[in-house]
């Protein structure tokens, strides 16, 4: 499959999959449809690709649920009464401590951010509760503060490993993609679309497509490579093909000139010289152009060929025309010369 093939591809389902997929049972029809296209099946990375999305969005459509469920209880719970005193007066209100206060909001806010895995913020509101449990000495204490601290260390550690793990299947991705080992390739893919549904908020929507389409980079620049392969291969073939024609004809040609007629070895000469009449007659204008038609196919599969290539292949089709034209002309003059005194 060409990368401008599975490009489409994967653009076509991923737009799918969020179109048709409002609740799980819609989902699950829409993966099950993607899953069984002939060309997904065909292509490990696309496949991929697809499973990572279905997992995703899964996880979306069970966490809005979950959303919905709780608002809907907490709309149907009744208020809780208010305790009846008769002849008591209501209490005076309590003034909170502004700096107590911070810090709990400040504290809440430090879980939120460990998780959301949000390192940076974290760190940085760490540090404005210690600032104020400096300033006001009181509203948490050490050993809160230092289990808080711990948290956000271990984060830390948790996400340079997590990021660790991203690189390691980067790196293995790429690497397979460069070699166009499709089994390595998948399995790289596989792993970072894991790490993606496991740990969106380190590896991001944007990061995520930003890798894929690096890795897809890669394998398109190894299918480009092949294809310049197999276009030089063709090229050298065909040259070693009509070299030994005009190598066969020029032998004959000599022996013609210097060998008696009857002798054994221009008899033995002769024989082959015919098969190579045989073999020529098999290169009429419509095998040439089957041998241009092939080597601009050839061309094709590179994908935006630099005009250097194309260039290249004008001149080899003009050398293959001008090698035949010439061993076509000598067998003219072997003609004549066999039929003059």
């Amino acid at each position: 499959m060409s990368v401008k093939h599975r490009d489409a591809l994967i653009e076509m389902w991923r737009s799918r999959i969020l179109r048709e997929s409002p609740t799980t049972a819609a989902l699950h029809l829409v993966a099950a449809r993607a899953l069984g296209d002939a060309d997904v099946r065909a292509d490990p990375t696309v496949t991929a690709m697809i499973e990572s999305w279905v997992q995703e969005r899964d996880a979306e459509l069970t966490h809005e649920q979950g959303e919905r469920e709780a608002e809907l209880n907490a709309q149907m719970r009744p208020p809780d009464p208010a305790p009846l005193r008769v002849g008591a007066a209501a209490p005076p209100p309590v003034s909170a401590d502004p700096a107590l206060l911070t810090i709990q909001r400040l504290t809440d806010e430090l879980r939120l951010h460990l998780k959301n895995f949000d390192e940076h913020q974290a760190v940085a509101t760490l540090a404005r509760i210690h600032k104020l449990r400096e300033e006001a000495s009181h509203g948490i204490t050490p050993e809160q503060l230092t289990a808080l601290a711990r948290q956000v260390a271990e984060l830390t550690e948790h996400k340079l490993r997590v990021e660790s793990e991203i690189d390691e299947a980067q790196e293995a991705a790429l690497a397979a993609a460069v070699i166009g080992d499709e089994t390595l390739l998948e399995h790289g893919l596989r792993r970072l679309a894991a790490v993606h549904v496991k740990y969106p908020r380190i590896l991001t929507d944007g990061k995520f497509e930003e890798l894929r389409e690096r890795i897809v980079a890669a394998g398109a620049e190894f299918e480009h490579r092949q294809a310049a392969r197999r276009l030089v291969d063709r090229e050298r073939a065909l040259a070693v093909e009509i070299k030994k024609l005009a190598e066969a004809v020029h032998r004959f040609h000599d022996a013609a000139r210097t060998l008696p007629h009857d002798a054994d070895e221009f008899r033995r000469m002769d024989v082959a010289y015919n098969r190579v009449l045989r073999d020529l007659s098999g290169h009429d204008a419509e095998w040439f152009a089957g041998v241009i038609l092939e080597l601009t196919d050839l061309l094709a599969e590179a994908e935006d060929p630099a005009p250097e290539a194309a260039r290249h292949v004008d001149r080899f089709v003009a050398s293959v025309r001008s090698a035949l034209s010439k061993i076509r002309r000598e067998i003219a003059e072997i003609e004549r010369e066999s039929h003059s005194p």
